[in-house]
């Protein structure tokens, strides 16, 4: 009986961890650089995409209906990177390859501002 336990546990485990290194990945994308004449004209420097009025918060984006590859580009585009997944379906206990799942829900209501350190959970559901 311990053992299978112990068993379950690294298996939820092992899931969790595997859904880190996917969070993880899509952050570790590269930005693409401005040419180099470019990047001393201030007029092409675009604006963030989603601002507030504090430089430290952002307006949270609305996400529901939106792929969970997509939702975590977008909350990285607008400085959140502390991004988590969660499985909303009752058959799966992770989130395992974000581009398979749909955002039913998530922790940050659209329109509010929210610190750039806040941690967003991602309720998702796959289709």
């Amino acid at each position: 009986m311990v053992a299978a336990m112990a068993a379950a546990v690294v298996l939820v485990v092992g899931l969790y961890a595997g859904a880190y290194l996917v969070a993880a990945h899509a952050a570790a994308r590269p930005a693409t650089r401005p040419a180099a004449a470019d990047r001393h004209t201030p007029a092409a420097r675009p604006a963030p995409a989603h601002t507030s009025a504090r430089p430290d918060t952002v307006v949270m984006p609305h996400l529901v209906g939106v792929n969970a590859d997509e939702a975590i580009s977008r909350l990285h585009a607008a400085g959140l990177r502390h991004v988590r997944l969660h499985s909303g379906d009752p058959r799966y206990v992770a989130v395992l390859v974000a581009k398979h799942w749909t955002v039913t829900a998530q922790s940050v209501p659209a329109g509010d501002p929210v610190a750039r350190t806040t941690a967003i959970v991602l309720t998702c559901v796959k289709p």
